[in-house]
């Protein structure tokens, strides 16, 4: 029944239906957490799609918040350096960007881009996303 219930999650959110898709992870998150624990990754990955739901409603608050606490969980199990940590840190700059946090934005990816560099040097394939990402934000905020 879990399967047929994350399917679904996933068919909402594919569609873009993110108000209806949200409470239907957040529910998957209640009762896997139940039923496997909380530390699982398909707990985790529910947990980000909980996040984008509503990072893509515009409620950035509420999808920084879940985004915090499921990084701190997800280096705990998987350690700081894992691709899925790595990528919710980039998503967390992302949404600060598109909340227009720009200088929460710039001290999260810049964060980033210097734990890439001093963890896995120049060819660690989201260095140059996040250099992208970093060279796009205005110095100065409009209307300086």
């Amino acid at each position: 029944m879990v399967n047929v219930r994350l399917e679904w999650a996933n068919v909402l959110f594919e569609g873009g239906d993110y108000r209806t898709a949200a409470p239907a992870y957040e529910a998957l998150i209640d009762d896997l957490t139940a039923r496997d624990g909380p530390d699982t990754e398909l707990v985790f990955r529910c947990r980000v799609q909980y996040a984008e739901c509503h990072a893509r409603l515009g409620h950035t608050t509420t999808a920084l918040d879940v985004a915090h606490r499921l990084r701190g969980d997800e280096e705990r199990v998987f350690g700081p350096s894992d691709p899925r940590p790595i990528e919710l840190r980039r998503r967390i700059g992302l949404w600060q960007l598109g909340a227009g946090r720009r200088d929460e934005a710039r001290r999260t990816l810049t964060t980033l881009l210097d734990d890439l560099l001093g963890e896995h040097g120049e060819h660690h394939p989201a260095v140059p996303g996040v250099r992208d990402l970093l060279a796009g934000l205005p110095d100065t905020p409009p209307g300086s």
